[in-house]
C-alpha cells in the first residue's frame, strides 16, 4: 500500500478507562458492515470485451446484495480471467470474502486495488470494515477518519466512526459523531440506540431512556421494539424502580413470550420486589429453551431455597455444577445445608468455596455463622482472622468479628 496509508493506520488510539459491561441491546447491529454497490461507468458505445465485463460485474454484484456470496464470487473471476486488475471485480470479491468472515483473504483483495489506486474508496471502506470485524478498532478509525475529513456528512461514515470509537471506550467522541449523525437525521435508529447504549453504560439511566422512548415513538419495525422495551426495562432494574421495570418486560413478553431477556428481567425483578414464587416461573421459562444455562440453573436453585424448597434447589446447583464449577451453585449447597442445621455438611461446602476462592468473603462469613450455630466461637474467630490476615478487608466481615467477639 501507499506510504501514507501505512501512516495512517500505524496512528494509535488509547481506549479510555475500561467501564463495566452493559446489557443493552445485545443483539448485534449490522449498519456498520456495508456493501457499496458500484459498476463500471456507462459509455456509448463499448467493445465486446466491456460489454461483458460490464454485466458481469451487474450481475456480481446484485448477487452479493442478495447475499450469494460465493456466486458473487464466480462472476467477479469472470472478469479476472478478462482484466485482472479491474478494480470493481477485485473489490466486489473483497466484499464476499469479508461477508464470509474470510477478513485476511478479504484485506488481499482490497490491497491489491489500493497498491493501483490507494485512493479507492471502495477498498478503503471494506478494508476499515475488516479492521472493525477484526476488532482492530484503531486502524479502523484512522480510515473512517481520512473519509470524513472529505466526507464529514456521510451518515455511514459518521456512524462507523461513533460505533468504533464506543468500541474503545472513548465515549467522548464516540458521542460526538452520534450527535453528527443526529444533526442530519433526527430519527437515525442507530445514532439513538448508539447514545442510549452510551448512556447506560456510564450508568446515566435517565438520558438512556429519553433516547429510548424516542425510537420507541418512531419505529415501526418489531424486532427493534422489543429490544428497545429490554432495554427500557433494564434501565429501571438497574435503578432498584423494579414496579417500573415490569411493565417494559411484560410488553416485550405479549410481542414474544419466550424472549430471554424480558424473561430474565421479569425474574431479576421478582427476585428484586421480593416475589421469589414468581420468579420461579420466569427462570424455568427460560430453562425450557436453554436447559444448560448454569447461571439460571443456579438462580432458580436460589429462588427454591429462599422459598424454603430445599429438596428442589439442590437439583438445580448440582447440575450447574455437572455442566462447570460455579462459585454460586456451591454457595447456594453450604445454605441449604447451613438452612436445614446441618452445619458440619454446610462447611465442608464452604471451605471448598474458600479453596477455590480463598478472596471470596462470603465464605468465611457463612463459615462463622455454622461455627456459633454449633458454640464454637473459637473457630468462628478464627476463621474470620484468617481472611484478615490475607491482608484484606471487608467491612461484613469485620462486623461479623465484633459480633463473634462480643457474643
Amino acid at each position: 500500500m501507499e506510504n501514507y496509508i501505512k501512516t495512517l493506520l500505524s496512528k494509535t488510539i488509547k481506549p479510555s478507562k475500561n467501564l463495566e459491561d452493559n446489557d443493552l441491546l445485545t443483539e448485534e447491529e449490522n449498519i456498520g458492515d456495508q456493501i457499496l454497490l458500484h459498476s463500471p461507468e456507462e459509455k456509448d458505445t463499448k467493445s465486446p470485451e466491456e460489454e461483458e465485463v460490464a454485466s458481469l460485474s451487474k450481475r456480481g454484484y446484485k448477487l452479493l446484495h442478495d447475499g450469494l456470496y460465493d456466486d458473487s464470487i464466480v462472476c467477479f473471476e469472470k472478469i479476472l480471467a478478462i482484466q485482472p486488475k479491474n478494480a470493481y471485480a477485485l473489490v466486489g470479491i473483497g466484499d464476499a470474502q469479508r461477508k464470509l468472515k474470510n477478513l485476511s483473504l478479504a484485506m488481499k483483495y482490497y490491497e491489491t486495488v489500493l497498491d493501483d489506486n490507494s485512493c479507492n474508496n471502495f477498498a478503503l471502506f471494506g478494508m476499515a470494515d475488516c479492521y472493525k470485524a477484526m476488532t482492530q478498532y484503531s486502524k479502523a478509525i484512522a480510515l473512517w477518519e481520512r473519509f470524513y475529513a472529505t466526507e464529514p456528512n456521510n451518515i455511514t461514515v459518521l456512524t462507523s466512526l461513533a460505533d468504533s470509537y464506543r468500541k474503545i471506550n472513548d465515549f467522548s467522541q464516540s458521542k460526538k459523531y452520534y450527535e453528527k449523525v443526529l444533526a442530519l437525521d433526527s430519527s437515525n435508529s442507530y445514532a439513538l440506540i448508539g447514545l442510549a447504549r452510551l448512556y447506560f453504560t456510564e450508568k446515566d439511566y435517565d438520558t438512556s431512556i429519553y433516547y429510548l422512548n424516542t425510537i420507541l415513538s418512531i419505529t415501526t419495525d418489531t424486532k427493534t421494539k422489543i429490544r428497545v422495551l429490554t432495554s427500557m426495562g433494564n434501565c429501571y432494574r438497574k435503578m432498584k424502580t423494579f414496579n417500573l421495570a415490569v411493565d417494559y418486560f411484560k410488553k416485550a413478553l405479549k410481542i414474544e413470550p419466550e424472549n430471554f431477556y424480558a424473561l430474565y428481567g421479569m425474574a431479576d425483578c421478582c427476585r428484586g420486589l421480593g416475589k421469589n414464587e414468581e420468579s420461579i416461573y420466569y427462570w424455568n421459562a427460560i430453562l425450557k429453551n436453554d436447559p444448560n444455562n448454569k447461571i439460571i440453573l443456579t438462580r432458580l436453585g436460589d429462588a427454591y431455597r429462599i422459598c424454603k424448597q430445599y429438596e428442589k434447589a439442590m437439583p438445580y446447583y448440582k447440575k450447574a455444577l455437572n455442566i462447570d464449577y460455579d462459585m454460586y451453585a456451591v454457595l447456594g449447597i453450604a445454605l441449604v445445608y447451613k438452612e436445614m442445621h446441618l452445619y458440619n455438611e454446610a462447611i465442608n461446602k464452604l471451605n471448598q468455596l474458600r479453596m477455590q476462592k480463598p478472596r471470596h468473603f462470603r465464605a468465611y462469613v457463612e463459615m462463622a455463622d455454622c461455627y456459633m450455630c454449633m458454640g464454637e466461637k473459637a473457630n468462628a474467630e478464627a476463621i474470620l482472622l484468617s481472611y484478615l490476615s490475607m491482608g484484606m478487608s471487608n467491612p461484613l466481615v469485620e462486623s461479623k468479628l465484633r459480633t463473634v467477639r462480643n457474643s
